[in-house]
């Protein structure tokens, strides 16, 4: 939830859920504890004879990561099934992550990355009265907002 108060309002964390669409099957990350995103590019310098130097970032798409509790192995199945096509057909399937922002104002923000391709960074450690925590990277080609 965003917290505002009067002219002064600002997001907490709390005001995302997110979702993982691969195919024709939707991954709810309701246990999702930490998401981060940031725009990939390329730096473009030019340093004229005469003049001052010239800059410039060439988008280059989008990454990330997110962290989930673990709830059932329903993630685990899915990168199983990736690794299983592209052994059996050399075909990569990319993703569509979505993020719902609540904003303090009210209102929503949607983010959409696409053609995202995602690694399983951390599976999870098991130990005893612990929660499992995974942590999944992603790349995107492109990242709409509405």
């Amino acid at each position: 939830m965003p917290v505002s108060n009067g002219s002064n309002s600002f997001s907490i964390g709390r005001d995302g859920a997110f979702k993982l669409q691969v195919g024709n099957q939707t991954f709810d990350l309701e246990n999702c504890t930490g998401f981060d995103q940031k725009q990939e590019t390329a730096s473009v310098n030019v340093d004229p004879v005469r003049g001052l130097q010239l800059f410039g970032e060439i988008p280059k798409g989008w990454s990330g990561s997110f962290e989930v509790y673990r709830k059932n192995a329903e993630l685990d199945r899915l990168f199983a099934a990736m690794e299983a096509n592209f052994n059996a057909s050399g075909t990569l399937l990319n993703a569509t992550l979505f993020g719902y922002i609540d904003e303090a104002g009210g209102g929503q923000t949607i983010y959409k990355f696409t053609g995202v391709s995602l690694k399983m960074d951390d599976g999870g450690t098991y130990a005893a009265d612990k929660e499992v925590k995974q942590k999944i990277t992603f790349k995107a080609q492109t990242r709409e907002v509405k």
